[in-house]
């Protein structure tokens, strides 16, 4: 376990020590401690009126321009390589075909000029056209570039909230079948060009960046914003109070990063206990202040016994942080008694916060902010997200990590090359 000079030292506390200081001061102090109980419950449950429209955020998962890259060539290139067989009329009524076989090289992508809320995709495509006029073949290069706009939105379900890139019509293509194809470049660059653009259109359905469960992460408004380097997606928690997050003014140059509000997570995990009730010995488990770092992990906790008279006693937890995959764990290893009120009894404050849902609470909410992409051509294509970072100050609680697509146990060639527009 690291060193206690390591630990992360600046909670984030809701008003244990209001209490504390009213049972000091108040006479026949354990009479009142089920009013108290109920005071922190009602405030823990208490649900936040509708954002304004100027509402800031508690939570930003930042996606960088290479994974929105890889995402977006990932659902582009679903179903293989585009190819087709088209009839051409030459000359004096003479039939022909042409079998267009194309494959994606690059995307580029930049803020769109005409949408706010949409990223400008100019695709480029490679491959080779045969053809057949009559008596006469061949085969000819074909280069294509495919301009289209990709609305980014977040829309709330029964579930929770999906956030999602939506390919718009595709704004312009444009054919080079190439020196060698001029014999054929009047008849055939025509229905090349129509046919590119339909068969865009027909790969570019949406694609679900990620979706925030209900259950794990409450929230009450999304916003998506594209910048320079990638895109921001905003989050507003079911969180009681004005806490928000310090949004990053970079995005990372790979991969994603999620900053969160370590006031809003621990009033998630504070509501979540509340909701659960008594873990046992009709005690109840409040979490009054968390901190998490690189280092591990400290939690300010209040045991509630909510029968007879009542009683509380507050401790101070400590504990180490593991990366498994795309999940935080926390593991409690230390706990030291910071106060108690009149006529409370001795508790196992480790069984307590192990057997109850506060650490799952803020395990899921991490995990469920972590981005995922959730369409990818069957079974043949899957997602691998990990977090490589955890770390945090009193402000902030920070996750980064990477998402790769998978073919056949293999890293998919998801990075086309990316280029950016300024």
């Amino acid at each position: 376990m690291p060193d206690r000079a390591q630990r992360p030292r600046r909670l984030q506390n809701t008003g244990s020590f209001a209490l504390i200081l009213g049972c000091t001061l108040l006479a026949g102090c354990p009479s009142s401690v089920l009013d108290d109980y109920e005071a922190a419950r009602e405030a823990a449950l208490a649900i936040p009126g509708a954002p304004g429209a100027n509402w800031k955020p508690d939570a930003v998962v930042s996606l960088s321009e290479p994974l929105l890259d890889a995402i977006l060539a990932e659902a582009l290139r679903e179903g293989g390589a585009l190819n087709d067989e088209l009839p051409i009329r030459g000359p004096l009524g003479v039939s022909g075909k042409v079998r267009p076989d194309l494959t994606i090289d690059s995307l580029e992508l930049s803020p769109s000029s005409g949408c706010e809320s949409c990223l400008s995709v100019d695709a480029e495509l490679s491959g080779s056209v045969r053809w057949t006029l009559g008596p006469a073949k061949g085969t000819v290069p074909i280069d294509a570039v495919v301009s289209l706009d990709t609305e980014l939105g977040a829309t709330k379900t029964a579930e929770g909230w999906e956030v999602f890139a939506r390919p718009d019509d595709v704004r312009e293509v444009s054919v080079d079948l190439g020196s060698g194809g001029r014999q054929i470049a009047t008849l055939a660059e025509g229905p090349l060009k129509e046919w590119v653009q339909e068969a865009v259109k027909e790969r570019t359905k949406p694609v679900r960046l990620t979706r925030f469960e209900a259950d794990e992460l409450p929230l009450r408004a999304v916003r998506i914003l594209p910048v320079d380097s990638g895109v921001r997606v905003e989050m507003l928690t079911m969180a009681p109070g004005s806490s928000t997050a310090k949004v990053p003014s970079v995005v990372p140059a790979s991969g994603w990063r999620l900053d969160i509000s370590p006031d809003s997570l621990l009033a998630l995990a504070k509501r979540a206990s509340f909701e659960a009730g008594a873990v046992s010995h009709d005690v109840v488990v409040e979490p009054t202040g968390i901190a998490i770092s690189h280092t591990g992990f400290e939690m300010d906790l209040r045991l509630w016994r909510v029968k007879g008279a009542g009683w509380w006693r507050d401790y101070h937890a400590e504990g180490d942080v593991e990366v498994k995959g795309a999940r935080v764990k926390l593991t409690p290893n230390e706990v030291e008694e910071r106060g108690k009120s009149p006529g409370a009894v001795m508790v196992d404050p480790l069984a307590a916060l192990g057997h109850g849902v506060i650490l799952k609470a803020i395990e899921d909410s991490l995990a469920t902010s972590v981005p995922g992409v959730h369409r990818t051509g069957g079974a043949r294509r899957t997602t691998e997200v990990q977090i490589t970072e955890v770390d945090g100050t009193g402000a902030m609680i920070k996750l980064a990590g990477t998402l790769e697509f998978k073919d056949s146990g293999r890293p998919a060639v998801g990075g086309s090359k990316v280029k950016k527009k300024r």
